[in-house]
């Protein structure tokens, strides 16, 4: 059985889709790939790479929960990696990372430093580090409730198979509720299975970009709803319905005062700045010009500067060498 699977949603971006194959292909990935595409037509890709690509279509109908569940059903491997169409991880460090889950049962989602960028219309990258502190709380309430208040979402670590499955199959129950309700109901339950740890080594390079989960609704349009509260007792009980499937003990006054934690920053209207534990900065040089190097938007002075083997060339077709990290294990 291979260690890990890669799957990867897509929906009408081949554009985006193929720029990130053709980036696990320079890289030569060993791992499986499991596309899940919402087309009718299909997706051609070039039929002499070398990946391992299952490409499974679906009808538009078929929603985003529903894909996914279907990809990780067809994936035979003990972990899975969920990769945006638009998204770059450091293949290098994945060894190492599974490595961790092989030797610490009790953790059961694994990922490292994000390096967010935004290309704008005129060819310029911002940029953000986004990190989160490992959530190592001794009982399921106190991981919950340390998410709640640093959240990030899980759903693009390296993670179990089956917890990422059992979390995924949850978010069928809650979706009338929309994306949003989903999206936290997921991160909870995984978080609530086991441990979450995140490493102080360069993980995956995001783009952002419009995608086929992006809302025009968002968590502070949701709490100021006159059925809040109606709509936030249906949301408890379904997870306390999932929590006690997976014979996970969580009171309900417990998660009802964990997630008070994670709704009253969008109360205030103000999630930004209650969001400590996130570090945002903008990149010194020394990462922005590799990073420019990606999308290939801007020419690139040369950088003499130990911390470009962070991301030293080669995120993008036509760069040379290869991603460099940090020994593991750093805490």
């Amino acid at each position: 059985m291979e260690d890990l699977t890669i799957i990867i949603p897509t929906k009408e971006r081949h554009h985006f889709l193929s720029r990130t194959l053709e980036y696990l292909e320079e890289k030569n990935c060993p791992y499986k790939i499991i596309i899940a595409d919402n087309v009718e037509s299909g997706f051609e890709y070039q039929p002499n790479w070398k990946l391992d690509i299952d490409y499974k279509s679906f009808g538009n109908d078929v929603g985003f929960a529903n894909k996914i569940i279907a990809a990780l059903e067809a994936a035979q491997s003990e972990y899975v990696l969920p990769l945006g169409d638009d998204d770059y991880v450091n293949l290098e460090l994945l060894p190492e990372l599974i490595s961790y889950l092989n030797d610490n049962k009790e953790c059961v989602a694994i990922d490292g430093t994000e390096i967010r960028v935004k290309v704008g219309p005129d060819n310029a990258v911002t940029n953000i580090f986004h990190s989160q502190p490992s959530i190592n709380g001794g009982s399921p309430l106190a991981r919950i409730g340390a998410h709640c208040r640093s959240y990030w979402p899980t759903f693009y670590a390296l993670h179990r198979r089956e917890v990422v499955l059992n979390s995924f199959k949850f978010t069928t129950d809650v979706a009338e509720l929309g994306y949003l309700f989903q999206e936290i109901g997921g991160s909870i339950l995984t978080i609530a299975q086991g441990k979450y740890v995140n490493v102080d080594d360069l993980y995956m390079v995001r783009q952002n970009f419009h995608n086929q989960s992006t809302q025009t609704v968002w968590w502070t349009e949701v709490v100021a709803q006159s059925d809040f509260e109606k709509v936030n007792d249906f949301f408890v009980s379904k997870m306390l319905e999932r929590l006690a499937e997976l014979s996970i003990d969580v009171d309900e006054s417990g998660l009802r005062a964990a997630l008070d934690e994670f709704y009253k920053p969008f109360i205030f209207q103000n999630r930004t700045s209650k969001v400590a534990p996130i570090v945002k900065k903008m990149l010194p040089n020394s990462l922005l010009n590799p990073v420019r190097r990606l999308f290939n938007v801007a020419p690139v002075k040369p950088v003499e500067d130990k911390k470009t083997v962070l991301l030293n060339s080669a995120f993008y077709k036509g760069v040379n060498a290869s991603i460099s990290v940090s020994p593991f294990g750093k805490k």
